[in-house]
């Protein structure tokens, strides 16, 4: 991974795993992103509970923050709520975290997104500014990791 990061030039990974994993394989994650933190910059992708899940939580809280803890971000799922920024807010000041590390998700295509999306992507970027946080877009990509 590392050698396909300097071959195109980019800076970092964002780390979206969307399905479930068997417990027993989370230590393994973790220390995955462990390592790739020490060596590259590691966004994570909020899809995948720490009981291994696939249970979107659109905001930083106890059942994603191991996986935050070892990124360098959270990009959180694009359906969040002003209810659940408000308690990532205060799960953040709680822990002493940088809200500038989260990156609120906001679907252009306006999919169950706060604002709408659209011409509207712009409320939600301001509900997560309003609140301390970043914003990310997405749009239709896929990342395929084949083992």
């Amino acid at each position: 991974m590392l050698e396909i990061q300097r071959l195109y030039g980019f800076d970092g990974w964002l780390i979206n795993i969307e399905h479930e994993l068997p417990e027993q394989l989370l230590p393994n994650l973790v220390e995955f992103l462990r390592l790739l933190k020490e060596r590259s910059l590691v966004i994570w992708y909020d899809a995948v509970t720490s009981e291994g899940k696939l249970e979107w939580q659109d905001y930083l809280n106890d059942k994603n923050e191991i996986f935050f803890e070892y990124s360098d971000g959270l990009f959180t799922n694009y359906t969040w709520t002003e209810e659940k920024i408000k308690s990532g807010q205060e799960f953040c000041d709680r822990k002493s975290i940088p809200k500038e590390k989260i990156y609120h998700g906001v679907d252009v295509f306006g999919r169950n997104t706060y604002g709408g999306g659209e011409q509207n992507t712009h409320v939600s970027v301001a509900k997560a500014t309003e609140h301390g946080f970043n914003s990310g877009k997405t749009f239709s990509c896929k990342i395929i990791f084949i083992s």
